[in-house]
């Protein structure tokens, strides 16, 4: 592969100064970049924008082909000249960034090649539901997208994977590899790198009262904090680390509200037989295999049975019991008779999902899915508020929403990944 470090920006946030030239533990962030990526790029290129700067030995100094057009400009620029099937893209203010993050792309995107007959441009990861489009590993051949997304004058990277079949891995499990996307954006954040923030921390918990805790915040640029309240269970809190200067972080704990914050709910829709539940299937695998919580949430129209006959949970229901609950070291099982629950009741129940699909529930202000199959269906059957996509083996000109094929599985998680950011 080649490498590409865009360095075009204008650092207005860090007060002009150019965020390449900023140093840490002796030597600029871009020289860091540099020393990564030469232990295994072909070529390495930097993308200067509009206004070259210098030139670094080993490295090839460009300018962007359209002007004004961000880090799109500059990624087309490298994947142009670029010599490889594929580059590897860093922005210049990523000084954490370690050639296992690439890897790690690359080996993902090897892999969905062979489990599938899907072409990708390109694997960019996802941490905690946020893309990274600028440390990712993308095809030479989506320099012409590029191009013609740039003369529409649509200059958002993200933009563009709505069009093509982007490999979205996620790397929340990885602590080391989130510590790498991580960016300095202002002179505070620099100042935060340098100076780590102290590890004593005051905790506003959300009712407004104040409590006492240790917190020890992991890495140096990291947002996040590891904190225990003693005595009571844990919480998901707004923690503020003292210090020279006073910043918030999110503090992910589970406890009692353990729900993640960036939880999304998705109900897919379709008449009776489109396929909701085989698509579901198949975008449950691909999350998990992504690293995802899944929770699924199935809407029955007419009453079910759910216990098996003969089971001592099935004579204790035919005795009379209003309901039973079952559980042992590894899943738990709970059957309640006229409770009227809704949807919203039992999300309640997976506060440690990522994503909670709701089948069904076509009225809802949820985003939606709906699943249109020839012979089946024709048109959407769901509340038009909040659907973002249709899932359909008709002619996609017929729909004003996005749409994808039953194949595409790749291509719709993407885009349910998408609501996260």
């Amino acid at each position: 592969m080649d490498g590409l470090i865009l360095a075009g920006g204008r650092s207005t946030r860090m007060g002009g100064k150019h965020k390449g030239d900023l140093r840490y533990e002796d030597q600029t962030f871009l020289e860091r970049i540099i020393g990564e990526f030469a232990s295994c790029a072909e070529r390495i290129w930097i993308s200067y924008g509009t206004e070259m700067r210098r030139d670094y030995p080993g490295c090839v100094s460009i300018c962007d082909e359209y002007p004004g057009c961000g880090p799109m400009g500059g990624i087309h620029a490298g994947l142009k000249r670029c010599r490889s099937d594929y580059m590897m893209v860093a922005a210049c203010d990523m000084p954490f960034v370690k050639m296992e993050l690439y890897h790690l792309l690359e080996n993902e995107l090897e892999k969905a090649q062979q489990e599938s007959e899907a072409v990708y441009v390109g694997a960019v990861p996802v941490a905690d539901g946020r893309v990274h489009p600028l440390a990712a590993v993308y095809k030479k051949e989506l320099a012409g997208c590029l191009k013609e997304q740039i003369e529409r004058k649509e200059y958002r990277i993200r933009s563009i994977f709505d069009r093509q079949n982007i490999l979205y891995v996620d790397v929340s499990y990885r602590a080391d590899i989130k510590r790498m996307l991580s960016n300095v954006n202002t002179a505070a954040e620099y100042e935060e790198i340098l100076n780590p923030a102290s590890e004593d921390a005051a905790v506003k918990v959300s009712d407004g009262k104040e409590k006492s805790l240790t917190a020890k915040v992991s890495g140096e640029k990291e947002k996040s904090l590891t904190a225990k309240v003693s005595g009571e269970k844990e919480k998901s809190l707004t923690v503020k680390v003292s210090g020279e200067k006073e910043k918030s972080f999110n503090a992910d704990i589970k406890g009692e509200d353990s729900r993640p914050l960036k939880q999304k709910i998705v109900a897919v829709c379709g008449i009776k037989n489109s396929g909701k539940t085989t698509l579901l299937e198949k975008l449950v695998e691909g999350l998990a295999k992504r690293g995802m919580k899944v929770a699924v949430i199935k809407h029955d129209g007419h009453d079910f049975a759910c216990d098996i006959p003969g089971t001592d949970s099935c004579r204790l229901s035919e005795a009379g019991a209003y309901g039973t609950a079952v559980f042992s070291e590894f899943r738990s099982f709970v059957h309640k008779k006229g409770t009227n629950e809704r949807a919203k009741d039992l999300i309640q129940y997976f506060p440690e999902a990522d994503i909670i699909f709701v089948e069904g529930m076509k009225d809802s202000q949820y985003p939606k899915i709906e699943v249109i199959r020839e012979g089946v269906s024709v048109h959407p059957a769901s509340n038009q508020e909040g659907r973002f996509l249709i899932v359909t083996d008709r002619d996609p000109g017929e729909y004003q929403e996005q749409t994808a094929g039953f194949g595409e599985i790749d291509r719709i998680i993407g885009m349910v990944l998408a609501l996260f950011v």
